[in-house]
């Protein structure tokens, strides 16, 4: 499956077999050896700003940020999420620009999704803080 477009197998994509009910399209896979490399974007037609919490779909620039995600088939998954940068429509905000998040995918300031966040932290109870 190296560098194929992803539609749909079955009535089923695999975006929503991958991140369900999340908001993203896989425009690009790329499978190695170890890795599985997904290109995804955004399909949300907007994104709160969080100075202010007004909604804006007004872009300002794109810019790229790499995600660690939960293993897949054995091999790690590394998301290249093509984000958005918007502008706060809001005069009285002084917020400018942010950055959108993606619920339930990214937040701010992290390299890894919120899956496997959660995934690293049920392992790390389970444990009880042992190596």
């Amino acid at each position: 499956m190296g560098g194929h477009h992803l539609g749909v197998a079955d009535g089923v994509r695999v975006a929503d077999l991958l991140f369900p009910g999340v908001g993203v399209e896989i425009e690009e896979m790329i499978v190695g050896e170890g890795e599985v490399r997904l290109a995804v974007r955004s399909v949300a037609a907007s994104a709160a700003c969080p100075g202010c919490e007004h909604r804006s779909s007004r872009l300002h620039c794109y810019y790229k940020r790499r995600l660690a995600d939960r293993p897949v088939a054995g091999r790690r998954v590394r998301l290249e999420l093509r984000a958005r940068r918007l502008a706060c429509g809001n005069d009285r905000c002084g917020q400018g620009t942010f950055a959108e998040q993606i619920p339930d995918l990214t937040s701010r300031n992290v390299r890894r999704t919120t899956a496997l966040t959660a995934q690293l932290t049920d392992i790390a109870l389970f444990l009880g803080g042992r190596a």
